[in-house]
């Protein structure tokens, strides 16, 4: 597993379109060849024992970068030397194939999601009608993205990115690609060098992955991988060239897997997608991977997560809602003063009462757009529990349905079309997505197992009757969808335990039964702070319990009281340093990545690692993955093929012993069986 993010890069895809036989990361690197590149500051961090361990540094001679400790490279960027080829290599990653550092290149990330809905700088969308021309790029303007129920501060491009307008695979490869790269060229110009409109470290591009399910309605695309390959190569140099983050979604289950898979060959870092985060934090990685995989690891989120939506935060919150309670400048200045719930008690009562003030909270945290890392712990498919009241985590997989229920503010269900679904996919003008900003904080559950959540305490009901791969989410202060339930008060937190006493049961039992990831929670919530106390004194009445970890509290900044006060309970791991090292590191001109960016990538690390994984074989007998298949792996699929055949024969429908097959085949990828596909 630790080989996943380790492993040094196979390169980028071999075949660019079909019969080109150099990626463009080649071709640029041999167009590049013969210039000189200027010396600059190591790129690196310092690991648990102090020394500086450099990622790479460029150098106007390679073959002797190759072998430069990270010792070396961080005397020479002092000193403006250069290191001597005779010292060993670097124990954190060999210097990249590519001109630019990883680190101060953009990050490209696989998404199980719709990117229409993705909090996003700029996002593709499918054209709608034929009056763009292959291969080019509209931006919509403010009136357009409106009508399609887009609004949000981001650029809006429309591309024929689906293979709808295509006649061959041939042309709808090539059309489609062709649209990336005028998209990237727009969009990147655009946002290069500027700050993000969601408080990312760096904007963020999103495009769907064309070729497969909704962008392929009309199966022209035989082999996925004749387009992700390349696809993936383009993306990294964009990523590279313009320093933005990158998102590339899917709605397809199978194709996410395999993009995940590719990821690492396509990569140009000798150190792969991840080596960046150096050896602490891929270790890191490593053991929750393990954990997740033995059904031990449960995830607590907080609003951290939601920052890059467009949500406020929880200052911002309090501000806004004083502003809409009558509050004066003068009064808002002495009211800020005041702890959090005891702002809360005094915005409730200026504005009449519980229930307009819960509603008006309801109101102001409605209207974001699910952020990558929403997305990527949902594809976790891991027991969540979270204080956020916002649902963002459920439309992020909700957003992987083909059809679905839409939960409206009042609570209330209505049925969505999959007619209506593919038009809202497609961009169509004549459906308003509820998880898209229409306002109204609609929450769409597909109805297939794989992209619905249950919610707890609402769903209590349908828990017991679900699969046990449905993902469930405990939320202990309540959600948007029913005001009431919404805890912010100082009176709520005192009489929490009078009627929500079950809930932190559910809690306790989560952090005694797995190991819990803590991500976007500040760890200050005093209803969280009671239960882990609980835990804590439980564990305590038993000796057997020495060295007991209740899981792992990701933060952004190392701060060592932080740490001191929770290490008993608790791993802490920093994706960042302390601010005094920060100031040290950037007056000795060395990069240091945003703990922020860092922290989305260590998640997306722990996706990618455990989606592999979970991946094993399961696309065996899928024809779209075919080129994929090894020698083994073809030997096996002509062996099945005759179950395959014997799966359509009427007269054994009803054979006990057939639907064991059938599971066997539809886990290796099988569909079209007159059964509901997995993927």
């Amino acid at each position: 597993r630790f080989s996943l993010f380790t492993g040094s890069s196979m390169g980028a895809s071999k075949h660019w379109f079909r019969g080109r036989s150099k990626s463009p990361v080649q071709a640029d690197e041999e167009s590049a060849a013969g210039q000189a590149s200027k010396p600059s500051p190591a790129c690196g961090f310092r690991d648990s024992h102090g020394h500086f361990q450099a990622l790479w540094r460029p150098s106007p001679d390679k073959d002797a970068a190759d072998n430069v400790p990270a010792s070396t490279l961080e005397g020479s960027a002092r000193s403006g030397s250069t290191p001597s080829a005779s010292r060993p290599a670097s124990p954190v990653c060999a210097p990249s194939v590519h001109r630019y550092r990883p680190a101060e290149s953009g990050h490209v990330f696989v998404l199980h999601c719709d990117a229409a809905g993705l909090a996003a700088d700029a996002i593709l969308v499918p054209l709608l009608h034929e009056d763009t021309p292959s291969g080019t790029v509209k931006a919509l303007s403010d009136d357009e993205i409106a009508s399609r129920g887009l609004k949000g501060r981001r650029k809006i491009y429309e591309g024929s990115v689906s293979s709808r307008f295509y006649s061959t695979e041939e042309e709808a490869i090539a059309g489609s690609m062709a649209t990336v790269h005028a998209y990237i060229a727009k969009a990147g110009a655009a946002l290069q060098g500027r700050p993000s409109a969601f408080r990312r470290a760096k904007p963020l591009m999103a495009l769907p992955m064309p070729g497969v399910g909704l962008m392929d309605i009309s199966n022209l695309v035989d082999d996925l991988a004749d387009v992700v390959e390349p696809l993936l190569a383009v993306l990294y140099e964009a990523a590279a060239e313009y320093r933005v983050d990158i998102a590339l979604c899917t709605v397809d289950e199978g194709a996410f897997r395999v993009a995940q898979m590719l990821r690492p060959r396509c990569c140009p870092w000798e150190g792969g997608p991840f080596g960046f985060l150096g050896p602490d934090l891929l270790r890191q990685v490593a053991a929750l991977q393990e954990k997740a995989s033995i059904g031990r690891l449960g995830v607590l989120f907080g609003a951290g997560v939601s920052v890059p939506s467009g949500l406020p935060s929880w200052d911002g919150l309090l501000r806004e809602l004083a502003v809409r309670a009558g509050f004066s400048v003068e009064e808002q200045e002495a009211l800020s003063s005041l702890g959090l719930l005891d702002q809360s008690t005094l915005i409730e009562e200026r504005m009449g009462g519980r229930v307009e003030f819960k509603a008006a909270v309801a109101d102001c945290v409605r209207h974001g757009r699910f952020t990558p890392a929403h997305a990527i712990l949902g594809a976790l498919k891991l027991p969540a529990v979270t204080t956020n009241y916002d649902s963002l985590y459920e439309r992020a997989v909700a957003s992987t349905g083909d059809g679905g229920t839409r939960v409206g503010d009042n609570g209330e269900e209505s049925r969505a079309s999959e007619g209506a679904e593919l038009l809202r996919r497609l961009g169509s003008d004549k459906c308003s997505p509820p998880d898209c900003g229409d306002g109204r904080g609609g929450v769409l559950r597909a109805s297939g197992n794989n992209a619905c959540v249950m919610r707890l305490p609402w769903d209590a009901a349908r828990v017991r009757e679900s699969q046990d791969s449905v993902r469930r989410l405990l939320k202990i202060h309540g959600c948007v969808s029913d005001p009431k339930s919404i805890v912010l008060t100082r009176e709520d937190y005192m009489r929490y335990g009078d009627n929500r006493h079950a809930l932190r049961g559910l809690l306790h039992q989560t952090f005694l039964e797995r190991e819990v990831l803590v991500v976007g929670f500040s760890m200050n919530d005093d209803n969280v702070h009671l239960i882990i106390d609980q835990v804590r004194k439980a564990l305590q009445t038993t000796s057997t319990n020495g060295g007991f970890k209740m899981g792992t509290v990701l933060t952004l900044a190392e701060n060592s009281m932080f740490r001191q006060l929770w290490e008993r309970d608790f791993r802490v791991v920093s994706c960042g340093v302390s601010q005094a090292e920060h100031a040290r590191r950037k007056s000795d001109g060395v990069y240091d990545p945003s703990p922020e960016w860092t922290h989305d990538i260590f998640l997306d690390a722990l996706a990618s690692g455990l989606t592999v994984e979970r991946a094993g074989c399961s696309f065996i007998l899928n024809d779209s993955y075919a080129s994929l298949l090894e020698e083994p792996q073809r030997k096996i699929k002509a062996a099945l093929s005759p179950l395959q055949e014997l799966m359509r024969d009427d007269d054994l429908r009803n054979c006990p012993a057939l639907k064991r097959i059938q599971q066997l085949l539809e886990e290796l990828g099988a569909s079209g069986m007159g059964c509901e596909d997995m993927y």
